[in-house]
């Protein structure tokens, strides 16, 4: 994918999901994570071709230079002063998705998690939790091949063993008395004036359960 159309659906994600469009800062950072989920199911394929590396404080490529030194970009200033960058886009450019769905399903998912996050939970997940980040000295390269993998593990268990499970389980139930309703015990029991009987080191239930103690 290429990074203007992985950012154009991270924007597009934010105006539906009703939150603000991410200055420069998240925006790397949301790249980032994106990309390190992408990779997890992928087998290390990464989401673009971006060349990450430890740059001042954090992840970050240098293919961001043009796409945020460009004409598109505006400048807000902050109430500390500081300056922010975010991409604007012309009207109509965000109605529809330029990404394959699996895509634009990872972003979604990011955006939800992060999108609107506090900057400073967000700065230190990427810092201080992410695989490529630990062990990452200032000006390296990043390495995603310590990734933790995301993908399923699957436990194939035979048909008959299934089939001898479920029939252990139903006699259980059956043995027990048990129901949808769950298991129900009277305040009282008229008959007997009390809801369990108590005996020596045992306890029997109105239903004929037997709790040993």
């Amino acid at each position: 994918m290429e990074l203007y159309d992985i950012v154009k659906e991270i924007y597009r994600q934010a105006r539906v999901l009703g939150m603000l469009p991410p200055n420069a800062t998240r925006l790397v950072k949301l790249v980032y994570l994106a990309d390190i989920e992408w990779r997890k199911t992928h087998n290390g394929e990464p989401i673009s071709s971006l060349h990450w590396r430890f740059h001042l404080y954090g992840p970050y490529a240098d293919e961001f230079n043009d796409l945020l030194g460009g004409e598109d970009v505006e400048a807000i200033e902050l109430v500390d002063g500081k300056i922010a960058k975010r991409l604007t886009f012309a009207d109509g450019d965000l109605d529809k998705s330029s990404t394959p769905e699996n895509v634009s399903a990872l972003l979604r998912r990011t955006m939800k998690e992060w999108g609107d996050a506090n900057l400073n939970v967000l700065l230190n997940h990427v810092y201080f939790e992410t695989e490529p980040m630990e062990n990452a000295k200032r000006g390296d390269p990043l390495d995603f091949s310590n990734l933790r993998s995301l993908t399923p593990i699957v436990v194939d268990i035979p048909v008959e063993r299934l089939r001898d499970l479920r029939v252990r389980l139903n006699e259980c139930v059956a043995r027990l008395g048990l129901s949808r309703d769950g298991i129900h015990v009277p305040a009282f029991e008229y008959e007997e004036g009390a809801s369990w009987r108590h005996q020596e080191d045992e306890i029997r239930l109105p239903n004929g359960i037997v709790v040993k103690i």
